[in-house]
């Protein structure tokens, strides 16, 4: 069984071959490469990628500068593979890197935005706005709510509340963010 391998010239750290297969099936060291200018380093992930959340964070792979590494003479210090021990490893860890603050307020807009379309249906708004706007229209003429007329405004109220809560939420969540915290975008919301 071959794996994934790269192969690389050790003076400048050139990759030659990015997506190559480890010659050897048993993973003997290559022979005749001793003494050579050429190297073969097995494709390795330590780690599983972390878990995070996306519209904070982006996650950044981070691989060796082998360039850097061929510069300062250091290809030496690649580790080596923890399964395959006489082979070098080309390591591919995970680090996260914090989103712009625009992108972050972007995405807490958005979950305030969904949160109040689980409270209003486009449905129930529609209806609800226009028996509203009747009712109003009605009592501003001097004419009292009816019991039905009132649970209908009584109803809006309720609507009205929570939208304002999640405006308020959202205002606290984007402060935070201005402040250089990491809010948990999907609590705190009002839904049905």
């Amino acid at each position: 069984m071959s794996l994934p391998a790269i192969f690389i010239r050790k003076s400048t750290g050139d990759i030659l071959l990015p997506n190559g297969v480890y010659p050897n099936v048993d993973m003997s060291p290559v022979q005749g490469l001793e003494g050579t200018d050429y190297q073969w380093l097995l494709k390795h992930t330590p780690l599983e990628s972390p878990v995070f959340d996306s519209r904070i964070w982006v996650l950044v792979n981070v691989l060796p500068k082998l360039k850097i590494m061929a510069t300062e003479g250091t290809l030496d210090t690649l580790p080596a593979h923890p399964d395959y021990p006489d082979v070098k490893a080309y390591q591919l860890t995970y680090e996260t890197e914090k989103r712009p603050e625009e992108d972050i307020i972007k995405s807490i807009g958005d979950a305030c935005e969904s949160a109040n379309r689980e409270l209003l249906t486009y449905r129930t708004t529609e209806s609800m706005l226009i028996s509203t706007a009747g009712i109003l229209s009605r009592v501003q003429s001097g004419v009292q709510p009816n019991a039905n007329d009132q649970e209908i405004l009584d109803r809006l109220m309720e609507f009205d509340v929570k939208i304002r809560k999640n405006e308020d939420t959202k205002q606290l969540k984007i402060q935070q963010v201005e402040q250089g915290q990491e809010p948990e975008i999907d609590e705190g919301w009002e839904r049905l």
